[in-house]
């Protein structure tokens, strides 16, 4: 090491190790000790912190060393098979926040569908899929097929060779990168869009049901219909338990629940509920939940953009490989960051996880 740039790469990937190592064990730990945390979108964010904690424990003390010796120190093989790592890890992060956008996109903007994608066998499926489908990807450059993996000084890791895997890179960006961001952006963009609309016709809805107390009180106090003769069986309240028995659309948006055992107690508990005003509370605090963890997802995403985008980039600009090498370590050691401030991120958003 002789620039300063290598000693602050060695300070923060030794932060990194330990913060992103420690914050995803206790992420995982958290969820999978507590049932009532283990649902279909915190199995996603499990998936996510083993790919994180995989990450912070094994590979980054490896580059780590290399910043410190300044070369690789552990042979082409080795090289190979790090590379593969390093990109299955970053490859399982992209479609496992997309995975959780679509969820979240489902159970707002289509909650009639949810159930019957997102059962224990889909969600099983959508993991399995995470992890295979880049493994699978992955493998022409890890056998020099297609492409292959060296030693890049520049940021002191095993990557693509810019020069033969240039196509490969390519076609890896646009699966991985292009297609999962457009499908993030647009579930997010309909989730917006549907929870602004669904809370405006709430409100609307509060007023007017403000409007018709007001006016079922002032008959009720008098006693008469509009005839002048006083009622025996006043006809109100039937339609105020019809008025109220409309399913609002922000109920909606978390009629189906986090997972089927939530859905099964909104379908057949509340149902039968006969005071609709609590059935209510509850519906809009489930929504009130849902949105906050979309907001969560979302901020994770937002996260993960920002961490890896300066690299993305950089790479993309300089074809030539003649940026400065300051620059490139300065971009590789923000990517860092998205192993450890997922946890961060969980605790500051969900009172269940901090």
């Amino acid at each position: 090491m002789n620039q300063p740039i290598e000693f602050v790469g060695v300070a923060l990937g030794i932060l990194v190790t330990v913060l992103g190592t420690v914050g995803n064990i206790a992420t995982i730990a958290t969820i999978t000790s507590n049932r009532k945390l283990l649902t279909v979108s915190t199995a996603f964010i499990v998936n996510l912190s083993v790919a994180d904690l995989l990450y912070s424990a094994v590979l980054q003390p490896i580059t780590v060393h290399s910043y410190i010796a300044g070369r690789w120190e552990f042979g082409p093989v080795f090289c190979s098979v790090f590379g593969y790592v390093l990109f299955l890890l970053f490859g399982v992060s992209e479609l496992t926040l997309c995975a959780v956008a679509l969820n979240r996109y489902f159970l707002i903007v289509h909650p009639s569908k949810y159930r019957s994608i997102y059962n224990k066998t889909g969600t099983t499926v959508m993991i399995g899929v995470s992890w295979l489908l880049p493994a699978l990807s992955l493998l022409p450059p890890a056998l020099g097929v297609w492409g292959r993996f060296t030693f890049f000084d520049k940021v002191s890791t095993c990557s693509f060779d810019r020069e033969v895997s240039a196509s490969f890179t390519t076609a890896l960006f646009s699966a991985y990168c292009i297609v999962p961001t457009v499908v993030m952006c647009f579930s997010y963009a309909c989730i917006l869009r549907t929870v602004r609309t669904s809370a405006n016709k709430f409100s609307k809805k509060k007023r007017r049901k403000a409007s018709l107390r007001g006016r079922s009180f002032r008959r009720n106090s008098l006693g008469l219909d509009h005839s002048g003769r006083r009622e025996i069986s006043p006809s109100w309240p039937g339609r105020a338990r019809a008025y109220f028995s409309e399913t609002d659309p922000t109920s909606n948006l978390e009629s189906v629940g986090d997972d089927l055992d939530d859905s099964r107690q909104q379908s057949s508990g509340e149902r039968t509920d006969p005071d609709s005003s609590a059935r209510r509370i509850r519906a809009q605090n489930r929504v009130s939940r849902n949105v906050r963890l979309a907001k969560m997802t979302f901020a994770v995403f937002v996260a993960f953009s920002v961490c890896f985008l300066p690299y993305m980039v950089l790479s993309i600009v300089d074809k030539a490989n003649s940026g400065q090498v300051w620059l490139y370590k300065l971009c590789a050691m923000v990517a860092w960051l998205n192993s450890c401030i997922n946890p961060i991120i969980y605790s500051l958003m969900n009172k269940q996880l901090r």
